[in-house]
């Protein structure tokens, strides 16, 4: 009871993370009410972990469900990208940086008797691509460096992208 009470106030992030990491890695569905309230730490940090953790872990809708009601609140970007690395884990849906996209889906993904969470086979990816989320692959040459940037993107629409640039030479 410590524990959970101290992921809710404990005044160092630090801990609340730890805390968070724990009970998600025990993937105790006795502990997934408190983990789903930590979605909406005001510490970016924490929320960014127990995104993280609950994709990760084992596939259920309950975290799927959770997750996308968190996402359509979210503000910070990088918890943002965190949300939609999450919810393509526990689902193989790719629906994008969108929020309201995955909402969408999800409602409709409810209602289907034949929809199975994470597929990770060819028919999850061919649907994913159906949807407009094929996967695109780009690479460019910097002409003054000859440094070569691989991109790949897998969304439609509107929303924040992240460009992560490695650290060369520094």
């Amino acid at each position: 009871k410590k524990v959970t009470r101290d992921l809710k106030s404990h005044k160092d992030p630090a801990v609340r993370q730890g805390i968070a990491v724990a009970l998600a890695k025990m993937d105790d569905e006795k502990f997934y009410p408190q983990l789903f309230e930590s979605l909406k730490d005001k510490d970016p940090m924490v929320r960014r972990i127990v995104v993280h953790s609950l994709g990760i872990t084992k596939k259920r809708k309950e975290k799927v469900e959770a997750l996308i009601m968190a996402f359509q609140n979210e503000t910070d970007p990088v918890v943002k990208s965190y949300f939609v690395n999450a919810l393509n884990e526990q689902t193989q849906a790719f629906q994008g940086p969108d929020p309201r996209t995955w909402f969408g889906w999800w409602q409709e993904a409810q209602s289907d008797p034949n929809y199975e969470l994470g597929k990770t086979d060819e028919e999850a990816l061919k649907k994913a691509e159906e949807l407009g989320n094929k996967l695109k692959k780009r690479q460019t040459v910097s002409i003054t460096g000859g440094v070569t940037l691989e991109t790949e993107e897998r969304a439609k629409g509107k929303g924040s992208r992240i460009l992560i640039l490695p650290e060369y030479g520094l």
